[in-house]
């Protein structure tokens, strides 16, 4: 085959190629560029949204867990139990006045402990 042959060969690493197999592997290594680049983008916009799934899921759990606070400081004054006494920490003196009123009025009121 001479030049010119088959759409003009050309010597190219050690091989023919052809000017059309050349525009063909371009385009496909175009197509692969651009899928490759579409792959990027739409693993970076997943991220993304697991990030934001992901702060939503801490927000409702801080929620569901103030609400879980308060509903446990609602029973133990229910259960007639000091709000400090679940921290651990001692009742001021002025406090413990006014529980002990508090306490007081509820059994002249008939709600007793118990």
């Amino acid at each position: 085959m001479g030049p010119g042959g088959l759409g003009g060969c050309y010597q190219f690493c050690g091989g023919d190629v052809t000017v059309f197999e050349h525009f063909s592997n371009k385009r496909k290594i175009e197509a692969l560029q651009e899928d490759f680049a579409t792959l990027r983008r739409e693993f970076n916009s997943l991220k993304l949204d697991w990030e934001n799934t992901q702060n939503k899921l801490l927000h409702v759990m801080g929620r569901m867990n103030k609400r879980a606070a308060l509903a446990q400081e609602k029973e133990d004054a229910l259960m007639g139990l000091p709000a400090n006494e679940t921290t651990g920490q001692p009742l001021t003196p002025r406090q413990q006045l006014i529980n002990s009123q508090i306490a007081a009025r509820r059994r002249a009121n008939g709600q007793g402990e118990g």
